[in-house]
């Protein structure tokens, strides 16, 4: 029986794609404990700063951060109360990347340990990968 195959884009398939490949993940790995985590701070009812990430199996990976307000030690909290879930968890580390315009110098101030970055990135920036592993995990 011949049947025609198209290629087709739409958001509402994500979940799909994420079961299925899930599904096959389990065949050869420990089942993922896959978890999306926000943290953010208001001050008087305004967000002022958030991080978001997932965990899965034993990594906890940071996908996005923003403090509105530099150098209040907002981004620190936030990586602090990320590590607190992390090892609540189980996660061994801790991985996030950045642009150079972001924020490298911070993820290095907070202990995290640059292992790869990919030059020409979105035209011209460069893109920092770190990873920052937890002790007693």
């Amino acid at each position: 029986m011949e049947g025609s195959m198209e290629i087709k884009s739409s958001n509402d398939m994500a979940g799909k794609i994420f079961s299925e490949l899930k599904n096959y993940n389990d065949k050869f790995e420990p089942k993922v404990n896959f978890e999306h985590k926000t943290f953010y701070i208001e001050d008087d009812g305004e967000f002022v700063a958030g991080l978001e990430g997932f965990f899965a199996w034993d990594v906890f990976d940071i996908s996005n951060m923003i403090s509105l307000r530099k150098r209040e030690g907002l981004g620190r909290k936030l990586i602090a109360q990320a590590e607190e879930y992390a090892k609540e968890k189980g996660a061994t580390k801790i991985t996030a990347w950045t642009l150079d315009f972001q924020s490298p110098e911070f993820y290095k101030k907070c202990g995290f340990q640059r292992y790869a970055k990919l030059e020409n990135f979105a035209g011209k920036s460069t893109c920092h990968y770190f990873v920052k592993y937890l002790k007693g995990q």
